[in-house]
């Protein structure tokens, strides 16, 4: 299955257009990871007998690297925008090279980084027991240059583990932002200095108001604003099995204020893909290689349109990401390794 994330600047910057016109963006080459466990390369396990990428790596794009996460190999190789390495770290290695460091990785997960450069990094632990899909872990602070800071549990503590993170990101003000759930909860946490000073937990109850009284709640994303001391979740509701409404919340970060409603959709296929510069919601669809995007403003008003249309050739798997100031990038992946795009 396709995996879509969307930009934050580029958009912005198409407000100026025709309102209701379809803009289109076109990607340009950026850099290609080899294949394999050498520096520089990625290991990437194909299955031959049914033509199958196994999903053992993990790629993530900040405006200051690309992080690539070599589950294969156990390691994390940090690139340049160019493609170059400037930092491995993974287990022991009769490397000398300088930017190597060592660390052993169980399984990496989530990544993020702040503005000073820190790499905040999931590190997924065996599980419990043999009959749960879900594994404890840890959030692992390392330095730009690689030397462990930190390691976070849900408390801040490392005595009460996570288990599974939906995402992780990081503000202006360098703090922390874990969004978590468990087959019933959903839950966002915000660290700053190993502490946690804010905590909330979500489930089916909290949007229990009359206009949804006996509809299912499905809570589907949670995502922080950067720079405003809130964030935005998006449920929607079913009778039975049968979609009735999407819903957009708002909700005020340590004042524990009663959550917010935004706005509500009828349209299953509007869902909610991220917030533009703190100020617009991006809503997206998918249909096959199609891949559309609305932006709306907070009063309901639609601004723009944008579409992607990923390459016909064929990949094992396609991914579009952002960094945290709104370029776009994608990458491809194929048996010559993976290829990234920056969409301009």
């Amino acid at each position: 299955m396709k995996k879509i994330t969307i930009t934050l600047t580029v958009l912005l910057t198409l407000f100026a257009c025709n309102r209701w016109k379809v803009s289109k963006l076109n990607p340009d080459l950026l850099c290609h990871i080899k294949p394999g466990s050498s520096d520089g390369g990625i290991s990437l396990v194909f299955r031959d007998n049914a033509d199958i990428l196994d999903m053992t790596f993990n790629l993530r794009i900040s405006d200051k690297a690309i992080y690539c996460a070599d589950n294969e190999s156990k390691r994390l190789l940090v690139l340049s925008k160019s493609g170059d390495v400037t930092r491995i770290i993974g287990p022991k290695s009769a490397s000398l090279d300088k930017n190597y460091s060592e660390f052993d990785f169980s399984s990496i997960g989530e990544i993020t980084d702040d503005k000073d450069g820190n790499i905040y990094v999931q590190n997924k632990l065996p599980k419990l027991t043999g009959n749960s899909e879900i594994s404890p872990s840890y959030i692992l602070i390392f330095s730009k240059d690689g030397k462990l800071q930190e390691t976070l549990g849900q408390d801040g503590l490392t005595n009460s583990p996570f288990y599974y993170i939906d995402n992780m990101f990081t503000d202006d003000n360098n703090r922390l932002f874990v969004v978590s759930r468990t087959f019933e909860s959903w839950s966002l946490s915000v660290f700053k200095d190993k502490k946690r000073e804010y905590f909330s937990i979500f489930d089916k109850n909290s949007f229990s108001d009359s206009n949804s009284s006996g509809y299912n709640a499905v809570i589907e994303k949670i995502i922080p604003f950067r720079k405003n001391n809130s964030a935005i979740i998006s449920v929607s509701f079913y009778d039975g099995t049968r979609f009735k409404f999407r819903k957009i919340f708002r909700i005020e970060i340590e004042s524990n204020t009663k959550l917010k409603e935004i706005t509500t959709l009828p349209d299953p296929k509007n869902e909610l893909f991220t917030i533009l510069e703190d100020k617009y919601l991006v809503f997206w669809e998918v249909e096959g290689k199609d891949i559309r995007f609305v932006i709306w403003s907070f009063q309901e008003n639609i601004l723009n349109n944008l579409s992607i249309d990923l390459d016909e050739k064929k990949s094992y798997y396609d991914e579009i990401l952002s960094d945290e100031n709104g370029k776009i990038y994608s990458y491809s992946v194929s048996r010559e390794g993976i290829s990234i795009y920056a969409w301009e």
